[in-house]
């Protein structure tokens, strides 16, 4: 179909582009040894070729110069696609009083169908369906494109038929558009969570699903509305595109496990760095506890399970996780 060409096509183009930048560190690195040598060595700055000053050296420098950044780049490049195309999984156990027997499910998030293709879906559901988990969530971003074809999607259809599948929005599937995004959703039984929850009685356990929010408050106004619908005597997992408002959903003191995902730990470097000036707990399972010491949560950022734009990260990994939870 033309839509998708259209798409590997510009996905291809911005992958150029990043090839582009991944030179820069290399080029600042030669600039920054010309000028130590410039500073000890007492040579003329013109001596040396500079990315930056455009000072020039003879040809056969800037050769050698030419072939250190390209084949630094390329490398750079190789490993950050063949970690952008891996599937890792990666488990986690928790207890809680709350359940009388264990159980296991699995937690994926920014899978990005549209930068993604039907591949990626597929691969996806062939590494779940050996787990066979008691059910699945999906905190967000499961699409990011108006243009995405609903059998990009239906190899899920698979793995709902064998456990139950829940969504959360996430900031780029309202870039799809909900209401075709539900109709899709629909033919491959995936179950959309719209600050709504939903019992798995046998489990013990509720999955609490809310809306991708901009702010840290209008998140807290969306879980204080859905927390109505919980009872503090089962497993309580939040569902939320992004890891903010974890203190105040602590302090409700009824949930016990916040599951997000968005940041994909800044997918390429420095980012994965820089991220953590945006979101405090930007990647991994941490503790939470309320002020007074008297309610007690864990939240977990998921660091994605695709890569948004380019099939690239230099950061992180394309993660299925695997939680179980033990009495």
């Amino acid at each position: 179909m033309v839509i998708p060409k259209l798409r590997r096509l510009a996905l291809y183009s911005i992958s150029i582009m990043i090839f582009t930048l991944n030179m820069i560190p290399f080029l600042l690195i030669i600039d920054c040894i010309g000028f130590v040598l410039i500073q000890f060595y007492s040579l003329p700055s013109s001596f040396f070729i500079s990315f930056i000053t455009a000072n020039y050296l003879p040809n056969y420098y800037r050769v050698s110069m030419f072939i250190f950044v390209f084949i630094g780049s390329l490398l750079v490049d190789v490993y950050s696609l063949w970690k952008g195309h891996r599937l890792e999984y990666c488990y986690l156990n928790l207890h809680s009083s709350k359940i009388s027997k264990e159980f296991t499910f699995v937690h994926i998030s920014d899978i990005h169908i549209g930068s993604r293709f039907v591949s990626h879906s597929q691969e996806i559901v062939d590494k779940i369906l050996p787990l066979h988990p008691d059910f699945v969530v999906i905190t967000g971003d499961l699409t990011d494109s108006p243009n995405i074809q609903a059998e990009e999607l239906m190899p899920f259809k698979s793995l709902t038929t064998q456990c139950p599948v829940y969504l959360s929005t996430g900031n780029h599937d309202y870039i799809t558009g909900i209401e075709y995004l539900k109709s899709i959703l629909t033919s491959c039984g995936i179950i959309l969570l719209e600050n709504t929850s939903v019992m798995e009685e046998e489990l013990q356990c509720s999955i609490i699903g809310t809306n991708d929010t901009q702010s840290e408050k209008e998140y807290i106004n969306e879980m204080n509305k859905v927390s109505n619908e919980v009872t503090p005597h089962t497993f309580n997992i939040i569902l939320q595109h992004r890891p903010h408002g974890y203190q105040q959903t602590c302090e409700k003191g009824i949930y016990d496990l916040m599951l997000s995902g968005h940041t994909h730990v800044g997918q390429f470097a420095p980012f994965n760095i820089l991220v953590y000036l945006f979101f405090k707990k930007a990647h991994g399972l941490y503790s939470i506890k309320s002020k007074d010491n008297k309610y007690q949560m864990y939240l977990y950022t998921h660091p994605g399970t695709g890569a948004w734009g380019p099939h690239m990260r230099s950061a992180g990994t394309n993660d299925i996780t695997i939680f179980h939870i033990k009495p």
